[in-house]
């Protein structure tokens, strides 16, 4: 299975054979650590695939530190029908500032890695006169 789009979006419409990102990012900034994922943000992973195999595939998320290993869904079997597919990432624990990232992994390779930053917000301030 060959996957030529993976990304973190709010949303992503297929129109007339053109498809419509709404909000692609590569870091998302939260107030504190841990957090989890809002679902009213619609945080999303948008997964295109070609060249489809019949071994079943999971989404993995790996955490900034490296010590957070989690699997998002089921394992998903491949569809010719379906080429893209919204991942939710409701509930997901973001645990700590760095460059995270999501994998997709069959039984014995990873297949695509995305990689995107967490962060705190910047405050700025004022220096005194």
């Amino acid at each position: 299975m060959k996957i030529p789009l993976f990304f973190l979006c709010e949303d992503l419409r297929l129109v007339d054979g053109r498809l419509d990102v709404i909000g692609m990012m590569d870091r998302i900034v939260v107030r504190s650590v841990p957090t989890h994922v809002d679902p009213s943000h619609h945080l999303r992973l948008a997964i295109m695939a070609r060249e489809f195999s019949d071994e079943p595939w999971q989404v993995r998320y790996m955490s900034a530190d490296g010590k957070t290993k989690k699997f998002l869904g089921q394992g998903f079997v491949a569809n010719p029908k379906v080429q893209i597919r919204l991942v939710p990432l409701d509930g997901l624990v973001l645990s700590g500032c760095g460059t995270a990232a999501f994998e997709i992994v069959t039984s014995n390779e990873v297949l695509a890695r995305f990689e995107f930053e967490i962060a705190l917000p910047v405050t700025s301030f004022r220096a005194s006169a």
